[in-house]
């Protein structure tokens, strides 16, 4: 949370907008079990990781060496984990139905998608806190195959766009000036999915403001 946070943008937007803080303080780490969910994320990672191409490895400030051997990731799909800020409420769907796509907003920047982030300050400016304070977030395990890169909005998109073979990339990454000088974005990169079995909530965080 401390390392991945840019603590020069806190309070500039969304949900953070106009609130002092510098940091968070995190309270409490689940690690989420639910068969369900699971089965039909590792049933999609292992379809992405059995097609033809060989998927790129997405570096992400999120990264640590021990989740290699801890965490079991599978490089094969180009698994990562990544974040996503939530209301404190929504987060209980989540833990029971996982994300869907389906109730996904056609006029997010880079259309109906699960979006996630590698920097635990983007997705702060979507937590809506408790009456004592407490957000939520989650770390989602997630399989984004072959990435295509976006520099610019993708407003409507359902999927992510087709390579010059014809076929559909796996997932979106909206990129930054500070990587690609024309693109869009300034202060993050987006990681979407446009598939719930894409990802899986493995852990829930709760922390404060502080």
């Amino acid at each position: 949370m401390t390392s991945t946070c840019k603590q020069q943008y806190l309070g500039q937007r969304r949900q953070g907008k106009g609130l002092n803080y510098t940091g968070f303080q995190v309270e409490r780490v689940f690690r989420v079990e639910n068969q369900d969910l699971w089965s039909g994320y590792a049933q999609e990672r292992s379809r992405i990781m059995q097609q033809g191409t060989r998927h790129p490895e997405t570096q992400v400030s999120t990264w640590r060496d021990w989740m290699e051997d801890e965490l079991l990731v599978d490089k094969a799909s180009n698994e990562v984990f990544l974040f996503h800020g939530t209301s404190f409420n929504m987060a209980d769907v989540i833990l029971t139905s996982g994300f869907d796509e389906r109730v996904c907003n056609l006029n997010g920047l880079f259309g109906a998608g699960i979006y996630l982030a590698e920097n635990s300050s983007k997705s702060d400016e979507y937590c809506v806190p408790d009456s004592q304070g407490i957000c939520r977030m989650f770390l989602v395990r997630s399989a984004l195959g072959t990435p295509f890169v976006a520099q610019r909005s993708m407003q409507r998109a359902r999927r992510p766009p087709t390579n010059s073979t014809g076929f559909l990339y796996d997932s979106v990454i909206g990129v930054t000036k500070e990587t690609h000088p024309a693109a869009l974005l300034e202060w993050y990169r987006e990681f979407i999915v446009y598939y719930r079995r894409q990802t899986y909530p493995e852990f829930l965080i709760e922390f404060k403001r502080v």
